[in-house]
């Protein structure tokens, strides 16, 4: 499709999305595991029960995600993400058990589940083909400068605010601000012949799934994104206690993978437009961040450590490629 003119401000609003929500709010909860545990009544054997609650309410609604964006356009369902992810926010600020906490984080992972499904749709309806490897990098950026931000303010700023509950409550308040912008500001394009036009032509829920690319693409980000949420979500605290560092120090080495992610995000997708392969960029990146994850499990000297990290976050930089690719794939596009 030709590139829209409001392709800029989509963009800026996906940016910001992702550095607030699929960065910040994500990550932040990572540097006050033993804070967090103790308040619930739990031993920190425990976090990773509480931490697997997000991507597993990725896994529950993400097929449900879809279809709901294909339905009723990414203006509504992206909107819906942000507020959910608001909700989730503040009850995670004032739950009073791990009862109420999982449902927090299994809540979260329903607003994950939306805003990763529609960010793709909303590029692809928004930039032209020689774009779209661009503007997936740069979205994807958005969530490595939260990533990274997290890991270094979350502690300043919980100070700042009064503990990990507060921080909470004020990163539900963003998302349901920006929420409110999106939907305000963004309006979906007027549907073509080759896309649905009600409610009753939309695309069945398993449409896509007939598609062997889709399967295996599938397959390609439950590898990244498991192999990332086992080690990250436990390497701060592994620092930490296993190394003596402080958690400001773990905080900085952590931000390093997020920094180089921000690079590799820009850097390997518009390169992979230039060269128009995809692949060809993708498994090098990936195979070099794969390698750098294992050393940073297994590495003690800070700079082992950091430079372990670094490689991390710039080689899996190229995850945004997996969405060009499937727009790209015979059978998807934008309508899928």
């Amino acid at each position: 499709m030709d590139a829209s003119p409001s392709r800029w401000w989509v963009l800026a609003n996906l940016v910001v999305a992702n550095v607030v929500v699929t960065g910040i709010a994500w990550n932040y909860l990572i540097m006050f595991v033993p804070e967090v545990t103790a308040d619930l009544g739990l031993d920190v054997s425990s976090w990773g029960m509480l931490w697997s609650g997000i991507p597993l309410g990725v896994l529950l609604f993400s097929l449900p995600a879809g279809a709901v964006g294909d339905r009723l356009g990414v203006r509504v369902a992206f909107a819906a993400g942000l507020a959910v992810a608001a909700g989730s926010l503040l009850l995670r600020g004032v739950t009073a058990g791990p009862i109420s906490m999982m449902a927090s984080m299994v809540g979260f992972g329903l607003a994950l589940a939306l805003i990763l499904a529609l960010l793709p749709k909303a590029l692809a309806q928004s930039f032209s083909a020689s774009e779209l490897g661009m503007a997936n990098g740069v979205a994807q950026a958005g969530v490595g400068l939260g990533l990274g931000a997290a890991t270094i303010l979350a502690p300043w700023m919980a100070r700042a605010l009064g503990g990990w509950r507060e921080l909470s409550v004020a990163l539900g308040a963003a998302s349901g601000i920006l929420a409110l912008a999106w939907y305000a500001s963004i309006r979906d394009p007027l549907p073509p012949s080759t896309r649905p036009t009600g409610p009753s032509d939309a695309p069945s829920i398993l449409e896509a799934l007939r598609i062997p690319q889709v399967l295996g693409l599938a397959g390609c980000y439950a590898l990244y994104m498991g192999g990332y949420l086992g080690a990250v979500g436990y390497l701060p605290t592994h620092m930490v206690s296993a190394h003596g560092l402080s958690t400001e120090a773990a905080g900085a080495l952590m931000s390093l993978g997020p920094w180089a992610f921000v690079a590799g995000s820009v850097l390997l997708p518009t390169l992979s437009d230039r060269i128009g392969r995809r692949r060809a960029v993708y498994g090098p990146g990936m195979a070099a961040g794969g390698l750098a994850l294992w050393a940073a499990c297994v590495s003690t000297g800070y700079s082992a450590l950091g430079i372990s990290i670094a490689i991390l976050g710039f080689g899996t930089g190229v995850v945004g490629l997996l969405f060009v690719i499937l727009v790209e794939t015979e059978g998807v596009g934008e309508r899928l």
